[in-house]
């Protein structure tokens, strides 16, 4: 289990957050302006908690703010999500789960 509270994940080239099988908790946590986009969670479970994923991505990214496939688990609690970008998926939740 991985906790950040107080964090700020920014201005990483590739994805900021990549969550694989991993239980995962962000409070007060900011993630944003992360180019390759901000969470990439594949399968495991992640709660964000009065955290902000903002500006990430951009036009040509696969990735912007979550990215939520393999039967992940992702829950947001008075959070904000907003003004992410991505190329080939949703701007700023996309669920994948075949």
């Amino acid at each position: 289990e991985v906790w950040a509270d107080a964090v700020e994940f920014s201005s990483r080239e590739s994805v900021a957050i990549d969550g694989i099988d991993c239980k995962l908790r962000l409070r007060r946590t900011r993630v944003y302006l992360n180019p390759g986009g901000g969470l990439k969670l594949n399968g495991g479970s992640t709660r964000i908690e009065n955290t902000f994923v903002t500006s990430n991505g951009t036009g040509f990214s696969p990735y912007g703010g979550v990215y939520v496939t393999s039967l992940g688990e992702f829950t947001a609690v008075y959070a904000t999500v907003v003004g992410n970008n991505s190329d080939m998926n949703a701007d700023s939740i996309h669920c994948n789960d075949p």
